[in-house]
C-alpha cells in the first residue's frame, strides 16, 4: 500500500492465526500497513492469509521479533491498549483522545509512533505496559468487558484515519524527532549503573526504583534531543565516578 499511515501496529504473542489475517484485513481498510509481531505461536499460517482477505501483503512484510522491547526499539510514542489500565500508573485515553493526540506524531519527522496489543487471553504484562507511555482502553457495556483483538485494531485505527483524513490544521513538519525505544532504554540502563555507583540502588535488593524511573521517563513523552542532554549528563557523571572511586569503586552515601 502507499501513502499509508507510519504507526506500527504491534502485537504480542498472538495466540490465534486467524486474529492475524483479521488485524491485518482491519489495518489496510484503515490505511495502515506495517505489521509487527512478537512471538507469534503459528505464523505463517494458512488461517491468517484466509481471514486477510485483501490484505495479505500486509502479512507477507509483516517483522517478527522476540520482544517487545526489540520490535519498539526504533518507535517513537508507544502506547499499550488494554481493559486493566486502573492498575497501570501511565496516561490513559480512549480511542478517540489518543487519535487526536498521535496526529502530531504523523505530522511530524522522526521515530515512527506504534500501538501494542497484548495476547487474546490475558493481554499486556504490566511489565510489557511500562514499556509504553499511555494506555487505551476501549470503553465498552459493563456486561462485555473485553474486545476481540481485530474488532479493538479496527476500533482505534478507524478513530486515527478519521481524525487524520478529516484534519485541516497546519501543523509543524519541522517539529523535533520525539525518542526512540532504544533511547529510552540505554538511558534506564545508564540511569541503573549511576544510582548502583553512588550507592543509591542496591542490585541485590533493587526493589521498583528502576521500573519508577522507566515510567517516569517514558510518561514524558521526550524528544531524542532531550534524551541525547540526559544521556551526556550521565555518562560525565559515571566518568567523574570512576575518577573518584576507581573503575570498580563505588560511591557510599549517606541518609538512603
Amino acid at each position: 500500500m502507499t501513502n499509508t499511515l507510519p504507526i506500527r501496529v504491534i502485537l504480542v504473542e498472538p495466540e490465534t492465526p486467524g486474529n492475524i489475517g483479521a488485524v491485518a484485513r482491519a489495518m489496510q481498510c484503515m490505511g495502515l500497513s506495517h505489521l509487527r509481531l512478537v512471538n507469534p505461536k503459528r505464523f505463517p499460517s494458512r488461517d491468517a492469509y484466509v481471514r486477510a482477505v485483501g490484505a495479505t501483503e500486509l502479512l507477507d512484510q509483516a517483522e517478527i521479533f522476540s520482544t517487545l522491547s526489540e520490535a519498539i526499539s526504533d518507535c517513537g510514542w508507544v502506547v499499550g491498549t488494554s481493559g486493566k489500565i486502573e492498575r497501570s500508573e501511565l496516561p490513559r485515553w480512549t480511542p478517540r483522545d489518543y487519535s487526536g493526540l498521535v496526529l502530531e506524531q504523523l505530522y511530524t519527522t522522526g521515530p515512527p509512533p506504534a500501538l501494542v496489543f497484548g495476547r487474546e487471553s490475558s493481554g499486556l504484562t504490566r511489565e510489557e505496559l511500562n514499556l509504553c507511555q499511555g494506555c487505551i482502553r476501549i470503553p465498552t457495556h459493563p456486561q462485555a468487558s473485553s474486545l476481540n483483538l481485530a474488532a479493538s485494531v479496527q476500533v482505534i485505527c478507524y478513530e486515527v484515519w478519521s481524525a487524520w483524513s478529516h484534519s485541516a490544521q497546519q501543523h509543524d513538519h519541522t517539529a523535533p524527532p520525539l525518542a526512540s525505544g532504544a533511547q529510552r532504554d540505554h538511558l534506564v540502563d545508564q540511569l541503573e549503573q549511576l544510582a548502583i555507583e553512588v550507592g543509591a540502588l542496591d542490585p541485590a535488593v533493587p526493589r521498583q526504583m528502576m521500573q519508577r524511573i522507566r515510567v517516569l521517563i517514558s510518561r514524558s513523552i521526550p524528544r531524542s534531543a532531550e534524551l541525547s542532554l540526559l544521556q551526556s549528563i550521565v555518562k560525565r557523571a559515571r566518568a567523574k565516578i570512576r575518577n573518584l572511586y576507581g573503575v570498580n569503586g563505588r560511591a557510599e552515601l549517606t541518609g538512603r
